[in-house]
């Protein structure tokens, strides 16, 4: 929900949404394979020349040199060199954009944030095939679980992580911004109860 409200000669935008708290165990992951002959390839800050692709993905050129610098690990796939969709693992803490605060992970997690998929490319699994790969380079690594935070109101957003082994709770966070200040009213999550 997006209201654009006005106040004598200020204006702000007031933004209000819903996400759905996921855990995916490691060791109980899916593997998935996508529908195209797609290939998935991890980039981290030594190989940084991805950048040019993200954006294609992205639609829109982004600073990414923040996320590189918090080591975070992209996780891509192309079919031949065709950039077809991205998502992002972050290890320092969980958050749903780079600014957004972020809250500490327990030990052995990891948190899996900005995933998007070309609009031409949809229903092809390539977001769960991303999320299958990432799972497996994370638990020959060492790592547990993956946490991510899904918004409610897209279905997609829910479906296809669910296809790669997430299970989601009926726990809610909802964030409201205003003034480009992020407001976040949380508590920590209570125990995970899947829900079908």
């Amino acid at each position: 929900m997006l209201r654009v409200l006005k106040r004598k000669t200020r204006s702000f935008i007031h933004y209000r949404s819903v996400q759905r708290f996921g855990v995916l165990s490691l060791g109980s992951a899916r593997e998935v394979q996508p529908r195209v002959d797609a290939t998935i390839q991890a980039f981290d800050s030594s190989n940084m020349a991805i950048d040019q692709d993200l954006n294609l993905i992205k639609g829109r050129p982004i600073d990414w040199s923040r996320r590189w610098s918090r080591r975070h690990i992209s996780y891509v796939a192309f079919l031949d060199k065709e950039p077809l969709g991205y998502l992002w693992i972050g290890f320092d803490g969980w958050h749903v954009m780079d600014s957004d605060p972020s809250f500490p992970l327990p030990a052995g997690a990891a948190f899996l944030y900005d995933a998007i998929t070309r609009t031409e490319w949809r229903g092809n699994r390539i977001y769960p095939a991303m999320i299958s790969r990432a799972a497996c380079d994370l638990r020959r690594r060492g790592f547990a679980e993956l946490y991510l935070l899904a918004d409610q109101s897209n279905g997609a957003a829910i479906a296809a992580p669910r296809h790669a082994g997430f299970r989601f709770s009926s726990y809610e966070i909802r964030l409201h911004r205003a003034f480009m200040i992020f407001r976040w009213r949380t508590t920590r999550p209570p125990a995970l109860t899947a829900t079908s």
